[in-house]
């Protein structure tokens, strides 16, 4: 028997559990490359923030961000502090995985260099 290259969040069998995570991957890798492409921004540690997001989705139901808690419905992804522009104004999310691109500067270090 072939050891599971992830950490079991499920009581499905073990291909079930592979396929659902495939699936979620994929989902999530959609919505993040779309919401990039709006709004002009960069993925920072891609494949392993996915990998989280899968993980929340496996344990939780829903792509919660993973660097808050799983239980409010506002911090789903997209979360409503990037919807409203958080990255805009801070240069990243709360999690680093959307990000300005290079050469683009946050609004906050804007009106500083204004003060």
């Amino acid at each position: 028997r072939v050891m599971a290259e992830f950490e079991r969040l499920t009581d499905l069998p073990e291909e079930e559990e592979r396929a659902l995570r495939d699936q979620y991957r994929a989902e999530m890798t959609e919505l993040a490359d779309r919401f990039c492409e709006e709004r002009g921004y960069i993925l920072m540690n891609a494949d392993q923030t996915i990998e989280d997001f899968v993980n929340m989705r496996m344990r939780f139901g829903k792509f919660y961000c993973p660097c808050q808690p799983a239980n409010n419905d506002d911090t789903i992804c997209v979360c409503e502090p990037v919807l409203n522009g958080l990255v805009d104004f801070e240069g990243t999310c709360f999690c680093n995985f959307f990000t300005l691109p290079e050469g683009k500067t946050a609004i906050k270090d804007e009106v500083a260099l204004d003060l």
